[in-house]
């Protein structure tokens, strides 16, 4: 059998970008995601007794993407306040994550245990639009949309053979990721930005 649910939930992060060329830039980027809780089981066992098994669930990634930039206005890296990163870009690349799951289990809204450790990792692909305005040599602020699919999973072999006559396995995979964020960045040189991000991640499971 399998099911699917979504979960969304802060995003931060943190890269370098490097201008190749007038167009074209490259860049590393961190990013960690703290999504919501989402509960497994819960409800009223009876009138006096409440349990609730919930997730709550974070993922890090790192990627590589390598950008086209529209529209730049100049063909040079001069150090003159011209705004050299402003402009529309597209990309695309690749990167890994890793995910972690930490099970809790609360009766009448106390917790009585709590399970960490259920990590799964893989790779992923990302695509990318954004928009950058350079308002002084210095700083460049920026907004961006970017889908990521990846192969992200956490497996889980199941035996308690020969106790009980059961065996499986349980599979749970981060596959399609959107994310709406911010940023803001420092030029450490007129082609290299090094920038902070902040926005907010859908994934389905």
């Amino acid at each position: 059998p399998g099911y699917s649910f979504d979960l969304d939930g802060l995003t931060v992060g943190a890269g370098i970008e490097t201008r190749f060329t007038p167009n074209i830039s490259g860049k590393l980027e961190y990013r960690y995601v703290d999504y919501d809780e989402n509960t497994l089981i819960g409800g009223e066992v009876d009138e006096d007794l409440f349990l609730r098994l919930y997730n709550d669930t974070s993922l890090q990634t790192i990627r590589a993407v390598v950008s086209y930039r529209f529209g730049t206005p100049t063909a040079d890296f001069s150090p003159v306040p011209v705004a050299n990163w402003t402009g529309l870009r597209i990309g695309g690349g690749g990167g890994y994550g890793h995910i972690n799951h930490e099970l809790s289990f609360d009766v009448e809204g106390d917790n009585v245990a709590s399970l960490s450790g259920f990590t799964g990792e893989g790779g992923l692909f990302t695509v990318e639009a954004g928009y950058d305005y350079q308002f002084s040599d210095k700083f460049v602020a920026g907004i961006q949309f970017d889908y990521t699919g990846s192969s992200i999973s956490t497996d889980v072999d199941i035996d308690v053979r020969p106790a009980f006559d059961f065996a499986g396995s349980y599979s749970l995979e981060a596959s399609d990721n959107y994310t709406v964020a911010g940023r803001f960045g420092y030029l450490a040189t007129p082609d290299t930005l090094v920038y902070g991000l902040i926005g907010w991640t859908w994934t389905d499971f």
